[in-house]
């Protein structure tokens, strides 16, 4: 198979007793040919983002992203081990589980790191995952499968990928996203497999991680122990380049992406704590498509999530994928009568804690269904009843907002 993505070494950076993990996936257009860049190129100009005006991310959100609400996507972790320290727990595969919905969901807790040049920029990409709950033959699984291997470490040669050469085959590439966590060799903290290469080679799809860096409990490497490798390989999974356009500094090339702003290069090994600047313009260090230490990154931009979600839309490279698209259904008016909100699509096997705004009663609750009524109906404002969808890896909030009160002082929402 040919391989659409290189290995670059960088220099040691002297922590401790370990290098720098660096990520293995480079969108290199030398190695790919004529015909698939031309087609990237299209597809990121078709989703509108290649432009120099910063305040045109909603144009892209709202052409490319017909799907509204949160798309939930099924995984399945392959441990592939030779020693016990590399077979990782479940609750270190959670913690990873996790953290992807916290970042992806801007839901993290340093969220408020992000400088304020920035801020406006950051949001909640409406992506979700969750360990697969039906293996492909439609058995009931944990989403994890064991292998043992005799194998000291593997490389971004896709080894891990397959049982002939001591790894583990991949479940459904078109059904599953597939994380293969293993001792990965050379300083290479994970890889991921772009989605342009997706119809010529969907048997390696997915990403690898090495187990050192996999969530945020266990035994993990300093600088590396807050699961945003993971999180950086999966937007390169969904569409992403990294934000400097792996030029070498150059100014040259870019992610195609409005709002991360072209920088010379990346900032590996680094947790810059004042403002950085290239190219023109003010650095975004912190975004998670850079290769800052896990404590530096924080942020997914509008732009990046209309890129990522086009990727799963209908027409988008991964447009065949079945992931689920859960949502809440009600009206957007609630007084004293009791009003029905019915939540559709969920995940098989989980269950729901509802809340709600401290102006809404819940009545009565079920798992896909919620009764509600305004507390007090003669102060009119705006209500919100939430769904956390309960997994075996944490909460997935669902929030719906309406008007509560009186209809003829409800504006719109």
């Amino acid at each position: 198979m040919i391989k659409y993505f290189i290995l670059v070494f960088l220099a040691v950076v002297n922590f401790s007793s370990y290098s720098q993990k660096i990520c293995g996936t480079v969108y290199d257009e030398s190695k790919i040919s004529q015909e698939i860049r031309e087609d990237v190129q299209s597809f990121y100009n078709r989703v509108g983002n290649k432009t120099q005006n910063y305040g045109n991310e909603s144009i892209a959100i709202n052409n490319f992203n017909p799907n509204s609400g949160i798309i939930m996507i099924p995984v399945v972790v392959h441990v592939v081990s030779r020693t016990l320290a590399e077979n990782i727990s479940d609750e270190q595969i959670c913690s990873q589980i996790e953290i992807l919905n916290q970042d992806f969901g801007r839901r993290n807790a340093d969220r408020n790191q992000t400088p304020a040049q920035f801020s406006g920029l950051a949001t909640n990409t409406e992506i979700q995952f969750y360990l697969a709950t039906s293996d492909p033959s439609g058995n009931m699984t944990d989403g994890i499968t064991r292998t043992s291997t005799s194998r000291i470490s593997f490389t971004d040669n896709d080894d891990v990928k397959s049982t002939t050469t001591n790894g583990q085959d991949p479940w459904d590439t078109n059904r599953y996203l597939n994380i293969w966590v293993c001792n990965l060799a050379n300083d290479l903290g994970g890889y991921a497999q772009f989605p342009w290469m997706y119809s010529s080679s969907p048997n390696t799809d997915g990403l690898v991680i090495h187990y050192e860096v996999f969530g945020n409990t266990g035994t993990l490497l300093p600088n590396y122990d807050l699961g945003r490798i993971a999180v950086h390989e999966t937007g390169h999974w969904l569409g992403l380049k990294h934000i400097w356009g792996d030029d070498g500094g150059l100014c040259t090339e870019s992610d195609d992406i409005a709002d991360t702003p072209n920088q010379g290069n990346h900032y590996g090994g680094q947790c810059p704590t004042t403002v950085q600047s290239s190219c023109g313009s003010n650095d975004m260090y912190m975004n998670y498509m850079d290769y800052t230490n896990d404590a530096c990154k924080n942020l997914f931009t509008f732009g990046q999530k209309a890129v990522m979600r086009a990727t799963l839309n209908s027409g988008g490279y991964r447009g065949a994928f079945e992931y689920i698209l859960p949502n809440m259904t009600g009206p957007s008016l609630v007084c004293t009568f009791n009003s029905t909100f019915n939540l559709n699509n969920l995940p098989p096997g989980s269950t729901v804690n509802w809340s709600s705004s401290s102006n809404i009663n819940i009545s009565i609750s079920t798992n896909d269904q919620a009764t509600i009524n305004a507390s007090n109906p003669f102060v009119s404002g705006t209500g919100w009843l939430e769904a956390n969808i309960i997994t075996d890896c944490g909460e997935i909030p669902i929030r719906n907002f309406f008007w509560v009160g009186r209809q003829q002082t409800q504006p719109e929402i």
